[in-house]
């Protein structure tokens, strides 16, 4: 029979080399579970991280289930959103730490927590050590909240969680890496979405939005340091693709219904309430792009899977999406897969197989231009009339300084499949998307409109890259997902991913 008792567990850092003795009482006499009390060591002398404040950073970690198991003392320790990587200004993570009772009798002993620091010394104890007292055969876990300073050396670290009797005897431990990045670079952000994030859109430094390619969409008001999900107030599921918002209040959201066509998604009050708007084609829209509050482009298509009845199609409005109409539709081709305008006349819509097409009116008028190229095309930006960058499958990157009258491939050092591409002028861009395999996401920098390309660091790990967003030459973000399990990744720059 399986009993449970609820108690609080609480956590305190406290003063550098200090030790504070108060216990966060629980609900249930039998069972006292305090973490009070940090030696605080810092991360550039291995004394204190503290540095000297007169208190640290403080948390507190409600609702400690403790659980009867039926079979010495274990702990584990789990991060959440791994992988974990620290920015220079300092940050958090959180984890989760369980210790059980191996024994039938109640044991009295001690939980801390240590770092290892990138040089390979010893640090802490970070967090304790805490008295502990169980009775035998019970468990306890509760979620912990980490600081890392800003003065915290750059590398990688290992987060170690120990149970036994501090500092003599450690009866069991876990751990898990993270990394504190140096001055600059690109870092994980925890958007906490479940899906794959495919559009991202940032009016400014603080206010921005993501969508998953299963009904989520994410919003920020710090620059993506906290995410929060909106809900969409759609009767049924939708694949997002892209999202624009020309501020902090107007933003569109496109993609698909299940069965039900093309889906536009509009909002007045930045995400706060949303609604359905009808798109004029009945298929899977895939980027949306607004000049201003009125006027707006969508483009997408359908693949025959089965055969080759292809559609590729562009539709507009000029009344903020109260209607929209159809501009250019065709059969037997492959959608396109992105929309850009430089102003409310010239624009581009780009797709599969090295497919650009340009309108000088608004979209009255779509012609084809010529690519020079058969690869996919994911992705178009362009900084005035003339200037623009295409870039698409086996690493290719297209420019063209005369508005596409003449494309030429430029060398951008990599086969990856590149997705997005964003410029902030005509000489400073970025492109994100993955290698295959192995999985890892891509960013690439260039600061002379593309004559070369430098890639820069991105975390390790399994995941890609869908869409990027910068506001000015140092803040960015780049948003994609892992393959399995599935789950939104979130990159950030604070110093234009130097």
């Amino acid at each position: 029979m399986c009993k449970s008792i609820l108690v609080i567990l609480g956590i305190v850092l406290a003063t550098a080399m200090s030790y504070a003795q108060e216990p966060w009482p629980a609900q249930n006499s039998e069972v006292a579970f305090h973490f009070v009390g940090a030696n605080s060591a810092d991360a550039r002398s291995g004394t204190a991280w503290a540095h000297g404040e007169t208190t640290a950073h403080s948390g507190y970690a409600p609702d400690v289930m403790l659980t009867k198991v039926d079979s010495d003392v274990t702990i584990a320790l789990e991060p959440y959103n791994p992988p974990i990587t620290i920015p220079p200004s300092g940050g958090d993570f959180e984890c989760t730490v369980t210790v059980t009772i191996n024994e039938t009798t109640p044991l009295t002993f001690n939980v801390w927590t240590m770092a290892t620091l990138p040089n390979g010394n010893p640090y802490g104890p970070v967090l304790g050590p805490v008295n502990v007292h169980l009775p035998g055969g019970w468990s306890a876990s509760g979620d912990l909240s980490q600081h890392v300073p800003d003065f915290a050396p750059a590398g990688t670290y290992a987060y170690t969680a120990h149970a036994g009797m501090y500092p003599y005897q450690s009866w069991d431990s876990d751990s898990f890496g993270f990394e504190k990045l140096s001055g600059g670079g690109w870092y994980h952000q925890s958007p906490g979405a479940s899906y794959t994030l495919t559009g991202i859109s940032f009016p400014d430094a603080e206010n921005g939005w993501a969508v998953s390619d299963y009904r989520e969409i994410i919003h920020t008001t710090d620059g993506g340091d906290t995410w929060f999900p909106q809900d969409d107030q759609q009767p049924y599921p939708h694949e997002y693709n892209d999202v624009c918002f020309v501020d902090t209040q107007k933003g569109w959201v496109v993609g698909h219904g299940w069965s039900l066509g093309g889906t536009i998604l509009h909002t007045t009050d930045g995400g706060e309430n949303w609604t359905a708007q009808q798109s004029y084609y009945e298929y899977e829209l895939y980027s949306v792009h607004f000049v201003n509050a009125s006027n707006g482009w969508a483009v997408g298509g359908y693949i025959d899977y089965f055969g080759s009845n292809h559609k590729r199609v562009i539709e507009h409005t000029n009344n903020g999406g109260a209607t929209w109409y159809g501009q250019f539709g065709e059969s037997y081709e492959y959608p396109f897969t992105s929309v850009h305008f430089a102003d409310a006349d010239n624009g581009w819509a780009v797709g599969r197989p090295g497919a650009i097409f340009h309108t000088t009116n608004g979209g009255s008028n779509w012609n084809q231009q010529t690519s020079g190229t058969t690869e996919d095309l994911e992705g178009v930006f362009f900084t005035d009339a003339q200037t623009g960058w295409c870039v698409g499958a086996g690493g290719t990157v297209l420019h063209t300084t005369n508005g596409g009258g003449y494309w030429y491939p430029q060398d951008s050092g990599t086969n990856d499949y590149l997705e997005a591409v964003h410029f902030v002028d005509s000489s400073t861009g970025w492109i994100v998307g993955a290698s295959y395999p192995p999985y890892q996401g891509v960013v690439l920098h260039t600061t002379d409109g593309g004559d070369t390309w430098n890639p820069q660091s991105v975390p390790i790990g399994e995941y890609l890259l869908y869409d990027v967003c910068l506001v000015g030459a140092d803040h960015g973000w780049a948003a994609g997902g892992t393959l399995y399990p599935f789950s939104g990744v979130m990159l950030h720059t604070e110093t234009g991913g130097e």
